[in-house]
């Protein structure tokens, strides 16, 4: 037998010398007040990677472990986590069976936490249903699927209520029963909202997004708890919480009226327009020419008249 030889099996042996020192580790886990054994505990030796579970019996093994003086590990779900110092010899097979304590805690309360979801059509209509005076209520649900850009514009489809025009021409002031807007009373989240006017106590509602409503109530009797200065009606502008998560949400129409299909109506160019006077802009002493007046805006032309488009754009993000 050659040199080559004798290391290959000098080594071999040296490897089956080392395997036949290591040691194991066996038992089985039980609880300690009733006994029965525990399916699928955890037992571990500390700061290596060896580890078993239990079986159905209860049992488990470890093997492949090199002498010395390890911490053995058990974890359990509901129990107390089990630490035990043990010391292995060469190829000494250790039997250790182990009751665990159960670490049962007493439930003192359940809280659940839960958020109305007061926007939608059901909740609006539950809300008719169990008030104690005729009630309208307009979710934003409903509002979402229409055109209307504020307030006014949504409480013109509720049934009993229409709209008074302002000075320029848009829908301002709801007429509840047909009592004038100053026999009304206007709310934002359930709070009385002074007149910006000091003759009047008129509030307009087309400076109220409609995006940014969660509903609107519409209160046509009075009950014991509401003023009593409102003998027409009381309009409620319930605004939208902060989300709990940021919240970008846009909305467009396009709309033309039949009307316009073959009607025409005069229109000319304002890009030639001066918006200062040739004074204003070659100084107080500049004589004025024939030529510092355009007549571009003079020529007069019938065109078709455009669509009507709305946009709105909603972020909303809670801080702090």
């Amino acid at each position: 037998m050659d040199l080559k030889h004798y290391f290959l099996a000098f080594f071999i042996f040296l490897g089956t010398y080392a395997a036949a020192q290591t040691s194991s580790v066996k038992g089985v886990i039980t609880d300690s007040k009733t006994g029965e054994k525990l399916v699928g505990a955890n037992v571990h030796i500390a700061g290596t990677e060896l580890g078993a579970t239990t079986d159905v019996n209860g049992a488990y093994s470890i093997t492949d472990i090199k002498p010395g003086s390890y911490k053995i590990n058990i974890k359990y779900i509901g129990y107390t986590l089990y630490e035990k110092q043990i010391t292995l010899a060469p190829n000494q097979v250790l039997s250790l069976s182990i009751s665990i304590v159960s670490s049962s805690e007493q439930l003192q309360n359940v809280d659940v936490v839960g958020r109305l979801a007061t926007e939608t059509e059901a909740a609006s209509r539950a809300n008719e249903k169990n008030s104690d005076n005729i009630k309208n209520v307009v979710s934003a649900q409903a509002i979402a699927k229409s055109p209307d850009i504020n307030a006014a514009n949504v409480l013109q489809r509720v049934s009993g209520v229409t709209i008074q025009r302002n000075a320029g021409g848009d829908d301002s002031y709801a007429i509840i029963r047909g009592l004038e807007p100053r026999y009304n009373n206007t709310l934002i989240n359930g709070i009385q909202i002074a007149s910006p006017d000091s003759k009047t106590r008129l509030v307009s509602l087309s400076v109220v997004p409609s995006d940014m409503l969660a509903r609107i109530e519409v209160d046509k009797t009075l009950t014991p708890e509401m003023d009593g200065d409102a003998i027409g009606g009381t309009v409620n502008m319930v605004f939208k919480d902060a989300p709990d998560k940021r919240e970008i949400s846009a909305t467009g129409s396009v709309g033309y009226d039949q009307l316009f299909i073959d009607r025409k109506f005069v229109d000319f160019s304002k890009a030639n327009i001066n918006t200062y006077s040739p004074s204003e802009i070659n100084g107080p002493n500049y004589v004025a020419q024939p030529g510092d007046f355009t007549r571009s805006n003079l020529d007069f032309k019938n065109i078709t008249a455009p669509p009507t488009e709305t946009f709105n754009l909603t972020y909303g993000q809670r801080f702090l």
